[in-house]
């Protein structure tokens, strides 16, 4: 063999079925090495907001909106700000700026 591997060792390497090798090999060799490569690879993620927005929602979390927990705060700088951002993302950001969220006090448990 010169420098050949056999599909089935490829699949179980790469984890696919040997169905899916043919099918990659036969894209390959239409149109190269280039689909190999995920078509996502190089594209910002949908949820990335510019430096700019990532500053004022630190600033408003700090200042206006205090005191609010993430659920409240997204929902108020939606309404109010106008800027739409999800609310893991949001909760990331705040707490790598060391900004947590409100915790609601719980009552006294009675037996």
């Amino acid at each position: 063999m010169d420098n050949q591997v056999e599909v089935s060792k490829v699949a179980r390497i790469l984890g696919l079925s040997d169905r899916s090798i043919y099918r990659l090999l036969s894209k390959v060799r239409m149109e190269g090495l280039k689909v190999v490569v995920h078509g996502n690879r190089g594209n910002n993620h949908a949820g990335k907001i510019s430096e700019r927005s990532r500053k004022k929602t630190i600033d408003l979390a700090k200042d206006k909106y205090k005191g609010f927990n993430d659920r409240h705060f997204q929902e108020k700088f939606l309404e109010n700000e106008s800027i739409q951002i999800n609310r893991e993302f949001l909760r990331q950001i705040l707490r790598e700026k060391g900004i947590s969220a409100k915790q609601k006090g719980r009552g006294r448990k009675y037996r």
